[in-house]
């Protein structure tokens, strides 16, 4: 462990927040019940489910019962699946509602999900107007080829693997139907259906192979494929499992450029704290301690095997 200061670092920190009341890092609610409002923001992430659009609105300004104030991100529910493009400011009138703690024991806290997700309200659309547009190019980009992938699985595929090639590929699991996720769950493969991984190394120590031998060169290589994992990683939701495996995707690629072994727990300890340090309360998030707790015991584990097997 002393060879290790990182991943010593990540325990502590982890085991501190883990221990933490979640409220200290909740968003005070302006509105504490639902209301009315006017709202302004900009969008920084479209999701199209079920026919209808969801936003991410990000720097919001909202307006209700004459008081004034502003939340980090605000999940736009609309009734349409109108493709405002990424970076549009938005103006929408509608209902506002507070994510609200659980009522009863054992009860799934809404409030701590989305609250590790930055979001402290959901707001459902009536009116919407466009302000000003000025798109995120790369982000829009990665949008639309992913709804434009998703069709084309929809079109030339049958709804249950179209259905899954979306939620292997493309990180989207709407569309899948209960019993496709009863099979992988009673097989203990569910992780095959999320953006994990298996997927990030596949794709990302692919690619970077492939450059390398292709050009003969290293450092050009490990850019593009670092940079194709991060936009990869955003594309397909950005979720916790998959931004782990981006990180420590690009801490292999990184040390193999600059000569470097690659060792897995320091890169997980890293990891780690880079995702702890942009949202303290993913601690709390069941998809944070299943991945790293996995990896972590593969990492733990590894010497032993190697031993045995």
């Amino acid at each position: 462990m002393k060879q290790r200061p990182l991943l010593c670092l990540a325990l502590l920190v982890f085991l501190v927040l883990f221990f933490l009341p979640a409220r200290l890092f909740y968003e005070p609610l302006q509105a504490e019940q639902k209301c009315e409002a006017q709202v302004t923001g900009r969008v920084g992430r479209r999701v199209t489910k079920n026919e209808k659009t969801q936003i991410y609105l990000k720097n919001c300004r909202v307006e209700s019962r004459g008081k004034i104030f502003s939340t980090g991100q605000l999940l736009v529910y609309l009734s349409d699946t109108a493709g405002y493009p990424v970076g549009t400011d938005l103006s929408l009138s509608g209902t506002l509602y507070p994510v609200e703690e659980p009522t009863n024991p054992g009860q799934f806290n809404s409030r701590l999900y989305y609250q590790g997700k930055g979001i402290s309200y959901t707001f459902y659309a009536e009116k919407v107007s466009v302000h000003s547009v000025h798109p995120s190019f790369i982000k829009e980009k990665l949008t639309c080829a992913k709804e434009k992938i998703a069709r084309v699985y929809e079109r030339v595929l049958n709804e249950r693997d179209s259905a899954l090639l979306q939620s292997m590929v493309l990180g989207m699991r709407e569309n899948l139907d209960e019993d496709t996720k009863n099979f992988y769950q009673k097989n203990g493969i569910a992780h095959l259906l999320a953006i994990s991984g298996l997927h990030i190394s596949l794709v990302g120590m692919g690619l970077y192979q492939i450059l390398k031998k292709a050009s003969g060169l290293c450092v050009l290589p490990g850019i593009v494929s670092v940079l194709f994992l991060g936009a990869y990683g955003w594309m397909t939701g950005a979720s916790i499992s998959a931004m782990r495996a981006v990180i420590m995707c690009s801490l292999a690629i990184l040390a193999d450029l600059i000569g470097r072994t690659y060792d897995m727990l320091t890169a997980i300890g890293a990891a780690a704290l880079i995702l702890m340090a942009a949202n303290p309360l993913c601690v709390k998030q069941s998809a944070f301690l299943l991945s790293f707790g996995a990896v972590f015991a593969i990492a733990l584990f590894q010497p032993v095997w190697k031993l045995y097997l």
